[in-house]
């Protein structure tokens, strides 16, 4: 038995960024976009029923009723569409989409992604092999070429010990430790 031809009555939308389970960098915008369908009715010869449509896809970030909807731009040469959702908090997001031609909507489309704060190197100065502070990590400036500075008389004289981590949102990835005498 043969598949049946394509009907060119497709009507619905996909999501491909951000891809469903993906994770996007915390403090950069988020573009969202994927493909459209809207069916292909033929054309209307006598003007009978001719009027004009609306198509357009909708996308809602985190509110599947769509009660503020941000209206895609679509590129008809492509069937496909963008959308910029802004700025998103860390966490957990599931970004909607769904194509309207006038007031009929498609099924919903939904991709759930995770906004995550960048890597970053931290430091801090402890007693000669003390521990930790955790409230007292510091950034650093830079991730591939970082840098920091101190003023070692708020740390008093004698052994040290310098403490730089990276870490990844709440999880440390590497530590590394230098022993240094302030005099």
């Amino acid at each position: 038995m043969a598949d049946l031809p394509a009907s060119d009555l497709e009507f619905g939308v996909t999501i491909t960024e951000p891809a469903d389970g993906s994770a996007v960098a915390e403090g950069q915008p988020v573009t969202a976009g994927g493909s459209y369908a809207f069916p292909d009715l033929g054309e209307d010869p006598t003007g009978a029923g001719d009027h004009p449509t609306t198509e357009r896809v909708e996308v809602s970030v985190d509110d599947p009723s769509f009660a503020d909807p941000i209206e895609a731009t679509l590129d008809p040469e492509t069937s496909t569409w963008s959308a910029p959702v802004g700025v998103l908090d860390p966490g957990e997001h599931t970004l909607h989409a769904r194509a309207m031609r006038d007031g009929t909507a498609s099924e919903v489309a939904s991709s759930t992604f995770t906004v995550s704060s960048p890597a970053a190197v931290e430091w801090q100065v402890v007693d000669k092999n003390g521990a930790t502070d955790p409230e007292a990590w510091q950034t650093a400036s830079g991730f591939a070429s970082w840098s920091f500075g101190f003023d070692t008389a708020a740390h008093g004289n004698g052994p040290h010990t310098v403490v730089v981590r990276v870490v990844h949102g709440d999880v440390e990835l590497a530590r590394q430790t230098a022993a240094v005498t302030f005099r």
